[in-house]
């Protein structure tokens, strides 16, 4: 009955990939169709990666997303480009920071990259660990791609 208990308890209180999407990126997801959701973060620590993609039924997202101050239209920042996609500068390679994961080439939409480490002061690019979450919007498509990083 106490392992029943529990369980119940544990499955209350984890949220959706939606309700997820919604505080992180501070925009209302919920019309939204959930086209894929993993999440990697585990153990002591809480490392991991979340990645998320949503897929929306008409452009009702970009009305909220161009309201909002925390969005910037493509194309991406250096840090940005670096964090999702990786860069080459004098010949040396940066990034891409997400793990395993490979997002689609985006070339029209807007992004949210939102920095989550106490240590505001050093270039993010420059830091030995990342705690970040990135959102990318393709107009093209209606598709929200979600990144979190926790290293």
């Amino acid at each position: 009955m106490l392992l029943s208990l529990i369980l119940c308890f544990n499955a209350c209180g984890s949220k959706s990939a939606k309700d997820t999407v919604s505080e992180s990126l501070k925009i209302d997801v919920s019309a939204a169709e959930e086209i894929w959701a993993a999440d990697t973060h585990g153990g002591l620590h809480g490392d991991g990666t979340s990645y998320i993609i949503l897929k929306f039924a008409d452009n009702s997202l970009l009305e909220q997303i161009q309201g909002n101050e925390s969005w910037t239209s493509l194309p991406f920042n250096r840090t940005a480009k670096a964090l999702a996609y990786g860069i080459s500068e004098d010949g040396k390679h940066i990034g891409p920071y997400l793990g395993d994961i490979e997002l689609p080439e985006i070339t029209k939409g807007y992004y949210c990259l939102i920095d989550r480490q106490d240590d505001k002061e050093t270039d993010i690019l420059k830091r030995s660990s990342f705690n970040f979450t990135l959102g990318i919007y393709d107009t093209d498509t209606d598709m929200l791609y979600f990144c979190e990083v926790d290293t």
